[in-house]
């Protein structure tokens, strides 16, 4: 949704507002990273997405493709036509709507009797056929076409006020059947609000453009982090025209007053989230400036989400830049934003930007300067040195940081849920039970879900997976309305590992599939769910997970030790006239370099660069003067 100061979060069945947006991924046999090595971004899966409960009724085996997915077809409406579109959940959020025109690609709804002047209105369709429609099409990807209802346009519902602040939003519920999903319209639709945005004009065009990318994007990759997802939508304002609104500037402003943000994250948090959204916004408008329209489009249709998205498109489109490379440049665009640096790629071809990110003094005075810090993934730190002259630059971080909070219960791995937002990430298992009388599944487990209803819950089939359906743990939690789980499941936090097991010799002489799931919201998940030492006895399986075995199929579920290996960049840019930027390597965690420092200063970039992990990471960096 587009708020005035900041978007709200929402679950996986909820709206996305100037908010959120699948892809569908084949699940593959468990594939070992070494037995040596710590998780990369190479090792990143794209677990299957989970949209709405369609999905989930859907990939269960309860319900028939067609069934789910339509397109449940309806006749092309006429001008003058009435019909109900529900904005929420409430009864009190059904609106009746009245058809006031019909362009080549769009419905235009209002309520009855609203007072619209008619040249505006042809001249607002005109511009979302042929500006906005082709244009977020070309960069993000076409949307379905047909739609869930079968028609080809798309329904723009405009109601005065939803409530305060609100400028429009995108509900995924809407691409879920009603019979699953009663609140759905089973319509390809997004909702403007006139008090916010009147017909032809700016913020009009920019709300549209935003949500109509969400709309793509919930087509093309429909679980895409939030923080990247949003920074899309705000990319099609940008290339409209709309480069520097009120909301978007505030939002630019919040992300730049603080810079050391966990940026592969979310936060429920409103003022916090509109750092999110100026991160995105930023990082956005850099990779299509810096990689063009072809790259954003490989990057909408990437599987993966978020940084992990950024590293397999880079992988996918052939550039020679890293990850962690590409960030670091992008943290010294947003200091200097000069096009007359090295080969240009420190500057916003296409942004004003004029806000500087926030410095930390290491002293006006010549002298040892010690500073101690915590450092968030790919955040930045500015550190200001203002005094000229030669430097002993000493740089000593951690080598590793912690993936998760506990360690294996055996050993040295165990298998992670991973922790994507909108997904149902799983790790499936074909079990013989043919020739005993009785089986007991037995394993560890520790799981923690953050403040919104991800639920983890283990399933069986009986037929080769067409039909899955829960099965009942000691520790597991009754449905309670809280979490969509169907079932017995685990949410919430654990309190440590906690040994569980589940009866299954109901299935004795049969073959079966068991499978863990995990089921995350589409805006913020915990840290997931931890797996060791799996058992089934009496058949003789026992995998204390120390090494790979590959009848597990992982889909999402990756296998890990406890730390991941912790990457740093740092670069010095030079304030004098004109500028200069210098990388300085960093090998095991270690630095140690002379740098000079001009009149005018310097300042040094420091950005932890761990994958996965949202825990921060200590450095400490000296400079000691030469001259």
């Amino acid at each position: 949704m587009i708020q005035q100061r900041a978007r709200q979060s929402l679950r996986w069945v909820g709206a996305i507002g100037l908010i959120i947006a699948l892809s569908s991924t084949m699940m593959a046999k468990a594939e070992s990273n070494s037995s040596q090595q710590r998780l990369t971004w190479a090792d990143a899966p794209a677990p299957s997405p989970l949209r709405h409960e369609g999905d989930a009724r859907s990939r269960w085996g309860w319900e028939l493709y067609a069934d789910v997915y339509g397109p449940f077809f309806t006749d092309p409406y006429q001008i003058g036509d009435h019909t109900t579109f529900a904005l929420g959940e409430s009864p009190h959020d059904i609106y009746d709507m009245e058809l006031y025109y019909r362009s080549q690609y769009a419905y235009f709804w209002f309520e009855p009797d609203t007072d619209i002047d008619m040249d505006e209105l042809q001249t607002t369709a005109d511009y979302f056929d042929k500006r906005v429609w082709w244009l977020d099409r070309e960069i993000f990807g076409p949307n379905a076409s047909p739609g869930i209802d079968g028609d080809t346009r798309i329904h723009l519902v405009h109601v005065n006020e939803f409530y305060p602040g609100l400028l429009g939003f995108f509900s995924p519920k809407d691409q879920c059947a009603q019979h699953i999903c009663p609140s759905s319209n089973q319509r390809d639709a997004v909702y403007m609000m006139l008090n916010e945005n009147p017909l032809d004009s700016e913020q009009y065009y920019a709300t549209l453009a935003h949500e109509f990318q969400h709309l793509i994007q919930f087509n093309r990759d429909g679980n895409e982090y939030r923080w990247m997802d949003e920074g899309l939508s705000q990319l099609a304002e940008h290339l409209i025209g709309v480069v520097d609104n009120e909301v978007n500037h505030f939002n630019v402003e919040q992300f730049m007053s603080d810079t050391n943000i966990p940026l592969n994250s979310w936060s429920l948090d409103y003022e916090e989230q509109s750092a999110y959204y100026g991160a995105g916004y930023l990082f956005a408008v850099y990779l299509y400036e810096r990689f063009g329209s072809e790259f954003i489009k490989a990057l909408t249709q990437n599987a993966h989400d978020g940084l992990a998205g950024v590293y397999d498109t880079l992988q996918q489109t052939g550039q020679t830049t890293t990850l962690n490379e590409l960030m670091i440049d992008w943290y010294i665009a947003s200091l200097i934003d000069n096009p007359y640096v090295g080969d240009g790629r420190y500057y916003y071809q296409t942004y004003d930007l004029t806000i500087t990110p926030p410095l930390i003094d290491l002293g006006s005075v010549k002298r040892e300067f010690v500073f101690n810090s915590n450092a968030n993934q790919y955040g930045a730190d500015y550190l200001s040195v203002e005094f000229p002259g030669k430097y002993q630059l000493n740089f000593s971080g951690s080598t590793e940081t912690p993936l998760m909070d506990v360690a294996p219960v055996s050993g040295d791995w165990m298998w992670w849920s991973y922790n994507a937002i909108g997904a149902a990430s799983s790790l499936t298992r074909t079990v013989d039970l043919t020739h005993v009388p009785s089986a007991t599944l037995r394993y560890n487990v520790w799981w923690q879900t953050g403040e919104l209803p991800d639920y983890l819950h283990v399933l069986v089939s009986t037929n080769d997976g067409q039909r899955w359906d829960p099965l009942s743990g000691q520790h597991m939690e009754y449905p309670d309305g809280y979490t969509d789980a169907p079932g017995l499941h685990y949410t919430g936090a654990s309190d440590g590992w906690e040994s569980d097991e589940i009866d299954l010799s109901r299935y004795a002489g049969q073959v079966i599939q068991i499978r863990f799931e995990y089921v995350t919201n589409n805006a913020l998940t915990g840290s997931g769910f931890l797996l060791d030492d799996i058992e089934i006895p009496e058949i003789g399986l026992m995998d204390d997970v120390e090494t790979l075995d590959s009848e597990w199929v992982a889909d999402g579920f990756l296998r890990t030790q406890q730390t991941v290996g912790q990457d740093w960049s740092i670069a010095v840019v030079k304030l004098s006239d004109p500028n200069e930027a210098q990388y300085i390597p960093v090998e095991a965690g270690k630095s140690d370099m002379e740098i000079n420092v001009p009149e005018g200063g310097a300042v040094v970039i420091v950005s932890a660069q761990a994958p996965f992990t949202l825990h921060e990471a200590k450095y400490r960096l000296t400079l000691m003067p030469l001259d």
